[in-house]
């Protein structure tokens, strides 16, 4: 069974998130370090006299040095996360055709920067996802192959079909361990 695409980041969003990778984030990152300035603020007691006697046009300069940071650190990952994406496009893999070909030895992949064949017994892990199959040879890598890449459902549903079957016939026994003597 052969079949030919082009990879598109929302592929490659889905392969992440199928595969649970876990990149910087923004959301986990940012509440943190605001509960951190948070504490400073509160503990700090130059501020407190100062918002004390003079009110907020007095502290406004002191609590500008504590947001600073917070939002330079947001801003770095956001630029982090554009940029990723922007490099990601200009990869082999993103520039041409994808051709994944299927057949009794394994699931190869031709594109324009090579071929990779992962054989059968190498295989660590079939996904399918409502828009994807991801074949992995490792726990956070494998190939891609879009369900849109078939002609018609009927198709996608027959690779998936064979992708299954194939694997689980090449899974090697494992013989039971003997309790200790």
């Amino acid at each position: 069974m052969e079949t030919t695409f082009r990879l598109d980041l929302d592929d490659w969003n889905a392969f992440l998130k199928a595969v649970k990778a876990r990149g910087a984030q923004i959301w986990i990152v940012a509440p943190m370090l605001f509960i951190v300035m948070a504490l400073q603020i509160a503990s700090d007691r130059r501020l407190r006299l100062r918002f004390q006697f003079g009110g907020i046009e007095a502290v406004w300069p002191h609590l500008a040095s504590y947001l600073l940071p917070l939002v330079l650190v947001s801003v770095f990952f956001v630029a982090i996360s554009y940029f990723q994406k922007h490099q990601l496009k200009k990869q082999p893999m993103f520039a041409g055709p994808i051709t994944i070909k299927a057949d009794d030895e394994g699931v190869s992949g031709t594109s324009i920067s090579g071929r990779d064949t992962f054989f059968w017994p190498a295989i660590h892990k079939i996904i399918e996802t409502d828009a994807h199959f991801f074949v992995l040879n490792a726990p956070q890598a494998g190939l891609i192959v879009p369900k849109r890449a078939f002609a018609s459902g009927e198709e996608a549903a027959r690779f998936g079909a064979f992708l299954n079957d194939k694997w689980a016939s090449h899974q090697p026994e494992v013989a039971p361990i003997a309790p200790p003597q």
